[in-house]
């Protein structure tokens, strides 16, 4: 049985993620990946924990204290108390199944009129057509769209096709102008479908189209109609050899800042507006006389990823310091780029997030420019062999690092992260993926070290055991507010942030001194 709610804070801008799993997680504790969590703990612990996980699995603190946004799966016994008394803003049908969107179709018109985006997957809970339309215009004030169907439409074809049509997604265009934001991942819309609906909602700003059956020609007559555009986002194949595609495009959005192209076809890309900020390039041909010409007719071009462009090499980058503007930096899987890519890129000094994935040719010596770096806030490397505990520290020592992300390094050992309790201060957001080197001990240091983390994502550490120890460093971390471990399956946030587990923790804090792990990281600040 699962309920999973996604609560938003307007006030402080942050999400808290509720994940309880009750039937499969607590009860059953002799079969549970972290036994050991239960048995240690004391049996006051226990009762709390267990009784707080009920109180999550009914949806009553949800309803208490957070109300803003909510996703619903599974089976929920209060559910119809909770859509009935919700003023929630944002709806995620995509976790309902048929009986749950009829309860809340059913609910007051005050519940829906509060509604301002929502996500709906039309196949993966059998959401008919009729629903759909239900769903649409029942929810009027809807300023934010993302409908997904089925990706592959050979699977259960006699199922498929009654569910959802063309006529069906036309129900989209009664939103009229109060459609903002758009997204469409549907492989049976049509040009004449598209057309339709944003004929009537031509005030949308953000349109992404992915997987669909546009084609080129369409996209330019959609473009005639959404002349506010300023973000499009096209994820699918559309056969755009020449620049009288794009030149159409920027002739009718001549507000177009952000462009991101996947797949597309691409051979070729006209000099661009300058008005364009972000740009994201995959799986394009492009080569470097290309991204040249790009980076030098977009002088205002702020942010730059490029994905599987196997035909750039470093010399693509030399007009890059024209660029005065360029503080985020994405290379994801492309080929031809080694140390001295870097080596230009990050003598600028002006890199404030740099995201490496699939890197092989970068090596210590490349990797030593991050020193240059000293706005550096956001850093993910992910899957880059030669980036070892060395450069993590040397990365960490350059700017003030607010969001780190780690994954699938295999050289990067404990040592590596308790380098990240010494330097990373700032720390806000933490993920580490596929790495079996972080133990306990390193965990606790950094929650210890870093008083300001607010996320922590720990996946594939198979070191990190949930015992007491760990759990209590959690618990009373006082600016937590995210945590999951995705090799249990589940979020724990819920168990340690309750106010009972923290007093309970704070009268064992007062009555033993073996509370916290053996690593002391007290400072004489912290003890005045």
């Amino acid at each position: 049985m699962h309920f999973i709610v996604e609560l938003a804070n307007k006030k402080h801008y942050f999400i808290l993620s509720f994940i309880v799993t009750l039937t499969s997680t607590i009860l059953p504790m002799q079969q549970t990946p972290s036994r050991n969590l239960f048995e240690q703990l004391p049996l006051e612990l226990k009762n709390i924990i267990i009784k707080k996980a009920i109180a999550h699995e009914q949806g009553i603190y949800s309803q208490q204290h957070y109300q803003q946004v909510f996703r619903i799966s599974g089976i929920c016994h209060d559910f119809n108390k909770i859509i009935k008394t919700s003023c929630a803003e944002h709806l995620n049908a995509s976790l309902m199944d048929q009986q749950e969107i009829e309860n809340f179709l059913k609910a007051p018109k005050h519940v829906h009129a509060r509604v301002r985006s929502m996500e709906i997957d039309t196949y993966r809970k059998l959401l008919y057509a009729k629903q759909f339309i239900d769903l649409i215009d029942g929810c009027p004030n809807t300023k934010s769209l993302k409908i997904t169907t089925l990706d592959d439409p050979n699977f259960l074809p006699i199922l498929y096709q009654p569910i959802l049509s063309n006529n069906a997604l036309g129900a989209i265009a009664k939103l009229g102008k109060q459609l903002i934001n758009f997204e469409i991942n549907a492989n049976i819309i049509d040009d004449s479908t598209l057309i339709h609906i944003l004929t009537n909602c031509r005030c949308i700003k953000t349109l992404k189209i992915k997987s669909t059956r546009i084609t080129p020609k369409g996209l330019v007559a959609i473009c005639h109609l959404i002349k506010n555009l300023t973000s499009l986002d096209i994820v699918q194949d559309l056969e755009m050899e020449n620049d009288v595609i794009f030149e159409h495009i920027f002739a009718c959005c001549p507000h177009i800042n952000t462009l991101r192209l996947k797949n597309a076809g691409i051979r070729y890309i006209p000099k661009l507006r300058q008005s364009l900020t972000h740009l994201e390039l995959c799986s394009s041909n492009i080569d470097d006389t290309r991204l040249q010409e790009i980076l030098s007719s977009c002088p205002n071009l702020q942010s730059l990823s490029l994905i599987g462009c196997h035909h750039i090499t470093s010399a693509g980058f030399s007009s890059i310091t024209q660029n005065s503007f360029i503080t985020e930096l994405c290379i994801n899987d492309c080929t031809g780029l080694d140390d001295h890519m870097l080596s230009t890129v990050l003598s600028t000094g002006r890199i404030k997030k740099l995201v490496l994935v699939n890197c092989p040719n970068f090596t210590p010596v490349g990797f030593l420019n991050i020193l240059k770096c000293h706005d550096l806030t956001e850093f993910c490397i992910n899957n880059c062999t030669n980036f070892d505990d060395t450069t993590l520290d040397i990365a960490l020592s350059a700017g003030h690092i607010e969001k780190l992300e780690l994954t699938k390094n295999p050289n990067l050992t404990d040592t590596s992260f308790i380098s990240i309790a010494r330097t990373g201060t700032h720390l806000v957001e933490l993920t580490v993926i596929d790495n079996n080197n972080i133990t306990n001990p390193a965990l606790c240091h950094i929650l210890a070290a870093c008083p300001r983390l607010q996320k922590l994502h720990v996946d594939l550490a198979r070191s990190i055991t949930l015992d007491e120890n760990l759990i209590r460093h959690l618990a009373t971390h006082n600016s937590l507010c995210s945590l999951h471990f995705e090799q249990h399956g589940r979020d724990y946030h819920h168990v340690f942030r309750c106010p009972e587990i923290q007093r309970s923790f704070k009268r064992q804090q007062q009555t033993t001194t073996t509370v916290f792990s053996p690593i002391t990281t007290t400072q004489p600040s912290q003890k005045k």
